[in-house]
């Protein structure tokens, strides 16, 4: 995937685009259909709420330059062309962890999140046992993350098993990524000094997040960096365009061991040229990534118009621009792929009434 531009570039250039963009394509598969005057159904339902009051809600992203952060502000400044009394603001968090907990405290009205954390704080266990039951569901799946060790070329790290001596990059502290990357860790048998923190003895983990760890990668600050991210990730990909990176995926062999451990991961496959100097396909491990709405904050009505919008407008412009989603627009059934809780009501009406099938599912241990 070679591109003359960067990432970030790109992303910056397409959220400009998008403050001011109203286009009317859908999505092939989407079923939308349009009003007898030619206005599509996403257009009849901006009209149709275009006199309600303002609604003025945050959105709990990622660190400032990922893509879950730049996707937020593209959403937060699309929605309001289609949906006009839908005013959202992106909020720059830590990731999952943080935005669960301002889920719970009311205080953003959507967020992106990932399966693990987000089943435990709707069922109000592990950690969250004290908060409760958290009152959010699903609004859609936007991307597909995948498992990935980064090392530079001349390195003699050949895999996840040749950690031992090495400093790492694991992710932001408090992000999904440190959790995940750590029982990815346990795995191949490094061991915990705690078993309830993310420092081995084998190895120097260090919790940053991977805009920092691609400046520590690049001046030997850390000897590798794991990633669970959406692909590409924009600062390990500009990375990889000025200093030679060898990407690695997951052992097959350890699949099994790793969802013993960690049941939040499905197979993923990688396409050559994902990254520079990437030149086959690499199968590892992943998961998704939710938009989860509060229960208490947004309406049913307001999810079924976001949703509408979103599947109508919103994925179409967002596909023309970034692999990242383009599995969505081709094929819409993916929103709805491994929900691990209940969808939004006003969410599950859009999609059931497109014909599509709403289920949960368990994770496979």
């Amino acid at each position: 995937m070679k591109k003359s531009i960067t990432a970030l570039v790109l992303i910056l250039a397409f959220l400009l685009s998008m403050l001011g963009c109203t286009s009317t394509t859908t999505p092939a598969n989407s079923n939308s259909g349009s009003s007898s005057d030619g206005t599509s159904s996403a257009d009849s339902a901006a009209t149709a709420a275009g006199n309600q009051e303002t609604k003025f809600l945050s959105f709990g992203s990622f660190n400032s330059g990922t893509f879950q952060y730049m996707y937020a502000a593209a959403f937060a400044g699309s929605i309001k062309n289609h949906v006009p009394y839908l005013n959202f603001t992106n909020e720059a968090t830590s990731g999952t962890s943080e935005n669960l907990d301002l889920l719970y405290r009311g205080e953003i009205g959507l967020s992106v999140s990932s399966p693990e954390r987000l089943y435990n704080a709707y069922n109000g266990i592990d950690k969250y046992q004290e908060k409760g039951k958290l009152n959010c569901g699903i609004m859609w799946c936007f991307m597909q993350q995948a498992s990935l060790l980064f090392v530079k070329a001349d390195s003699n790290i050949k895999g996840f098993g040749d950690l031992a001596g090495k400093k790492v990059c694991i992710g932001a502290a408090g992000s999904s990524n440190e959790t995940k990357n750590s029982f990815i860790l346990d795995a191949y048998g490094y061991t915990r000094k705690d078993p309830e923190g993310y420092e081995f003895n084998e190895l120097q983990t260090f919790s940053i997040d991977y805009t920092e760890g691609a400046s520590a990668l690049s001046d030997g600050t850390v000897d590798a960096i794991i990633a669970t991210q959406p692909l590409p990730e924009p600062s390990l990909y500009e990375l990889a365009l000025v200093t030679p990176l060898k990407v690695y995926g997951l052992d097959p062999d350890k699949f099994e061991e790793i969802r013993k451990n960690y049941a939040w991961m499905w197979d993923v496959k990688v396409p050559a040229d994902t990254y520079p100097e990437q030149d086959a396909l690499i199968e590892t491990l992943g998961d998704p990534n939710y938009i989860v709405a509060s229960l208490d904050l947004v309406s049913e009505e307001d999810a079924y118009n976001m949703t509408k919008a979103y599947v109508e407008k919103i994925l179409p412009q967002l596909g023309e621009q970034f692999d990242t989603v383009k599995p969505y627009l081709a094929d819409p059934s993916l929103l709805m792929a491994n929900w691990v809780i209940p969808g939004h009501p006003g969410a599950v009406k859009y999609f059931k009434e497109k014909g599509y099938d709403v289920s949960v599912i368990e994770p496979k241990g």
